[in-house]
């Protein structure tokens, strides 16, 4: 194979920008209106009453706990304090330790939020949890998926708020779990924004994900396609490709996203949805119903069902320079604003106010 070819498919770059959906994105969304429409009912006066009210949580007094050591990780629960700081009367964050449970009431709170899952609770902490007068939520860190031994510890609370949609099934099958939300951590804005790249981080491509067979047909167009750029992969099994670059384990990724040009997410891992977004990167990923729920495709994000797909998607944003531009601009409002960290504490708080 001498090049890259695909049947008349690409783009006139004299058109308008469109925005092109794949025909399942398009059932996907159609279904979603329709269900919405059949669940329209009639409003009562007491609901009614109710909807625009603004709630107000001023009076409430909130603690934060996580098992999370100083360092990167513990930056979580301090952006989660310094944002929940802004809607309630006060918030604070302590590090889990043993006993912590029994000494909770010099705190006062009204709300108890654990952050992540790494922890071991005693048969004591699990006796006082289940007695706690005021309300209890767990938020995972699950983004590489749960386990057993981490549903069982999700069980102990009110809410669980987990970073995988489709989770949400498993925290709830044989569980006593009522209230189970989809609620991903969003970006820190203080490691991942725009900023300028060195030349040797920047790209044409970035991959995040394994290089996994299912794209080994891809990967084999890309040396046609992408003929003397630069591309950089994050993940497993990307040695046996000389075209590609990969890059180590503990890489800076903000610098990487930045130098991007496009960046593929094939991961699965969402949190590079939201990273990248954060350092206003123009990026492809794979379609996933999650997505749905903070982003929207061909406005802030691109999406690709396939790997063709996939490569007809790269084809024509490489001519839409400035559709490309503009979806990246929107996913960098996005993170300061919608996917933001207050916006997601403010659901949280929501949820645990009105379930």
């Amino acid at each position: 194979m001498r090049g890259y070819k695909r049947s008349g498919r690409y783009p006139d770059t004299k058109m308008y920008p469109t925005v092109r959906l794949h025909p399942s994105s398009q059932k996907y969304i159609s279904k979603v209106i329709n269900k919405a429409v059949q669940n329209i009912s009639p409003v009562d006066k007491t609901e009614a009453s109710n909807i625009h009210r603004v709630i107000n949580y001023k009076n409430m007094n909130a603690l934060i706990v996580s098992p999370y050591n100083e360092g990167l990780h513990w930056r979580t629960p301090q952006i989660i304090t310094e944002q929940l700081k802004q809607l309630v009367h006060e918030a604070c964050v302590i590090k889990a330790y043993p006993g912590f449970l029994a000494e909770l009431f010099q705190y006062h709170p009204d709300l108890l939020i654990f952050i992540g899952n790494e922890y071991e609770f005693s048969p004591e902490d699990k006796q006082i949890l289940g007695q706690l007068p005021m309300k209890t939520a767990i938020w995972l860190s699950d983004h590489d998926g749960s386990s057993e031994e981490i549903k069982g510890i999700a069980s102990l609370f009110d809410y669980v708020f987990t970073q995988t949609s489709t989770l949400i099934p498993f925290y709830q099958f044989e569980s006593d779990v009522q209230h189970v939300h989809h609620l991903p951590f969003a970006a820190d804005m203080t490691i991942f924004h725009p900023k300028p790249a060195d030349e040797a981080c920047q790209s044409s491509l970035l991959i995040l994900g394994d290089a996994a067979p299912r794209f080994d047909a891809f990967i084999s167009q890309l040396p046609y396609l992408m003929k003397g750029k630069k591309i950089f992969a994050s993940g497993r099994g990307w040695e046996p490709y000389g075209h590609i670059r990969c890059l180590s384990a503990d890489a800076n990724l903000a610098n990487y996203y930045n130098g991007a040009d496009m960046v593929i997410n094939w991961s699965g891992l969402h949190h590079h949805l939201f990273e990248c977004a954060s350092c206003g990167a123009f990026q492809l990923i794979r379609e996933h119903p999650g997505i749905y729920d903070y982003f929207k495709p061909g406005h802030d994000v691109a999406v690709f069902h396939n790997p063709d797909d996939l490569l007809d998607n790269i084809v024509y944003y490489s001519a839409q320079v400035e559709q490309k531009r503009s979806i990246a601009t929107n996913a960098l409002q996005g993170s300061m604003y919608r996917y933001s960290f207050l916006q997601m504490v403010y659901q949280l708080l929501h949820v645990m106010h009105t379930h």
